[in-house]
């Protein structure tokens, strides 16, 4: 009895999952034809992986502009000459800093008129004018013509000094080109050479020695000539040299009438 009910129940489960089976299979999703039936792959390592990063090269942008781009040359084609950049230096004044006032307008006015004796004495040179200037501010005692003289050469001296640092402060000049500087060192090397034979020819009037006197002032005239010939008329030290020259000649005239 117990054996007839077992079967009885098999029977009933085995007529409900029949009943089921169909509608399970109706509802699952059938594989793609020729796709594996194994069971899905669980998730990856790399899932949700983020994006490679960009490329050195990817969208990389333009190259900045050259040192050389957008320069504008230029070129003065109205003056295409190149000239030297300025310097700081500044030229010399032409006006000497010394104790004596070389200029002829130093000379003797109407109202404070000079020593007759000097006035003749003066008047035998090419340049009385500045003779006067040179001699009558610093002549102190007798005028007799060794004196004018030994003044009109110690003006002489002081002058030469003045004529050389001039040349030496224009040699100087950084803008100067190398031939320019040669040029007026050996117009300071003049001026140096002048000075001392003035103060020889100083000793040379104390010793009553008017050979070399005269000698001496000569030489002078020679040495400032040779400068004077190798610049040019605007130079600044063409000035000094005219007046330099004048001023020996006028000392060579004044010794030419000593006794």
């Amino acid at each position: 009895m117990a054996l007839n009910n077992n079967l009885n129940l098999l029977f009933i489960l085995l007529f409900f999952s029949s009943l089921l089976l169909p509608n399970h299979l109706a509802q699952s999703p059938r594989p793609a034809p020729g796709s594996s039936q194994g069971p899905a792959p669980g998730p990856s390592l790399y899932d949700d992986e983020p994006a490679p990063w960009p490329s050195l090269f990817d969208d990389e942008p333009a190259p900045g502009p050259s040192l050389f781009d957008d320069i504008d040359y230029q070129i003065d084609t109205q003056n295409p000459s190149i000239s030297l950049p300025p310097t700081s230096s500044e030229a010399p004044s032409i006006a000497p800093s010394n104790e004596y006032d070389l200029s002829p307008s130093n000379a003797p006015s109407d109202d404070d008129p000079a020593d007759p004796a000097l006035e003749k004495i003066c008047e035998s040179t090419d340049h009385p004018a500045l003779c006067l200037s040179t001699v009558a501010p610093y002549l102190d005692g007798e005028t007799d013509i060794q004196s004018v003289l030994d003044v009109a050469i110690q003006a002489g001296a002081v002058f030469s000094r003045y004529g050389q640092e001039t040349a030496q402060k224009l040699a100087m000049n950084p803008g100067n080109p190398p031939q320019h500087s040669s040029v007026l060192s050996d117009c300071r090397d003049g001026f140096e050479t002048a000075a001392e034979n003035y103060g020889k020819a100083a000793d040379a009037l104390a010793a009553q020695d008017k050979s070399t006197v005269n000698s001496m002032l000569s030489a002078v005239i020679t040495y400032i000539g040779d400068c004077q010939d190798t610049i040019s008329t605007d130079s600044p030290l063409h000035s000094l040299t005219d007046k330099l020259i004048n001023m020996t000649s006028n000392c060579l005239a004044i010794s030419s009438i000593i006794n």
